[in-house]
């Protein structure tokens, strides 16, 4: 089975869509310097955007996946 792209997309998702596609890396889709420091800015060590008390929260209620080749 192919997974391909949702077809719906919420008004807020789209960015997060097009950031999607290009992590694929085709030769259509590519991810842009500005999609990747989008997508750092939400570590968990960046002040402007986590307190100490969202950094706990999203650790303690964190999905951890982990997959094998």
């Amino acid at each position: 089975m192919q997974l391909t792209s949702p077809k719906r997309v919420h008004d807020s998702q789209r960015r997060l869509k097009s950031i999607l596609q290009g992590v694929r890396g085709t030769s259509e889709s590519f991810l842009s310097i500005d999609d990747a420091e989008y997508l750092c800015s939400f570590h968990l060590q960046n002040k402007d955007r986590f307190n100490s008390n969202d950094i706990s929260k999203i650790e303690k209620d964190a999905l951890y996946l982990y997959a094998n080749k």
